[in-house]
């Protein structure tokens, strides 16, 4: 699929937001945490698998995380944990699945407002996030939503995810790095900020209502070979890094309100 920046209000009028419920037999498992942060310190989000991933600011020096687990209908939601820990130049929050190799690789198929899981037998199949092909395997179904809260103040933000959709609000003046595998990235941000703008979808589009100033396709830094784009572009004549890369899904650059 051709990757395009499509300027216009109109198409992100009409987005629509997955769900957040899931049909299973027992309730989801809810976690809580909230950890003090230093936002001299990159703030990294290593959220491994996921579902949903919203990301709003606030005023407070803490970073919060809600988090609705469903692992296999409830049979494994104990065996994902969720940490945090300060290293020398970050603060890092990680999640983890216990035994994750014994209880199988994950696969989640969404069909409108509820998840719908596919069996194939036999005949499965799965891609890690290097693009490598796994045959004959079996699977786990999760279904894992993060609601999180930053500093509005903070300056360094990384965020990785492999199945994770990314919806949030821009830290003022934030440098910032969010790459997901299979799922969308949506931003929003402030009409004023300066930024230097890189998106990178090897299948999806990158759309934007923001005045984004970007090269001719005979640019080198425009690239397209077979169905990879890179689009680099500037917000207001430059300003901090915004970096934002998903595999298969879309990119949504927002006016925020």
């Amino acid at each position: 699929m051709k990757t395009k920046l499509f300027i216009t209000a109109l198409l992100l009028g009409g987005l629509l937001t997955l769900g957040w419920s899931q049909n299973t037999g027992k309730p989801a498992r809810q976690v809580d945490k909230s950890f003090d942060f230093d936002n001299n310190k990159e703030l990294y989000l290593y959220l491994k698998f996921a579902k949903n991933i919203k990301i709003k600011t606030w005023s407070q020096n803490k970073v919060q995380v809600k988090v609705s687990v469903d692992i296999n209908g409830g049979k494994d939601n104990e065996k994902y944990s969720l940490t945090g820990e300060k290293l020398t130049d970050r603060f890092e929050i990680r999640s983890r699945i216990k035994d994750f190799s014994k209880i199988t690789k994950t696969l989640v198929v969404f069909n409108g407002d509820n998840d719908t899981y596919f069996s194939y037998g036999n005949n499965t199949s799965w891609s890690d996030e290097d693009g490598r092909y796994y045959m004959n395997g079996s699977f786990l179904l999760s279904s894992i939503n993060y609601e999180i809260s930053i500093p509005a103040n903070t300056k360094k933000l990384r965020i990785k995810t492999i199945s994770g959709n990314v919806e949030m609000d821009y830290p003022k003046d934030c440098q910032l790095h969010a790459r997901s595998v299979s799922g969308f990235i949506d931003v929003s941000i402030p009409s004023n900020q300066k930024a230097d703008i890189e998106t990178r979808s090897y299948m999806g589009d990158v759309f934007s209502d923001l005045s984004v100033k970007t090269p001719s396709f005979g640019d080198k830094s425009y690239r397209r070979i077979g169905g990879r784009a890179r689009i680099k572009g500037t917000l207001n004549g430059g300003g901090v890094r915004i970096y934002l890369k998903t595999h298969k899904g879309n990119i949504y650059l927002r006016k925020k309100k």
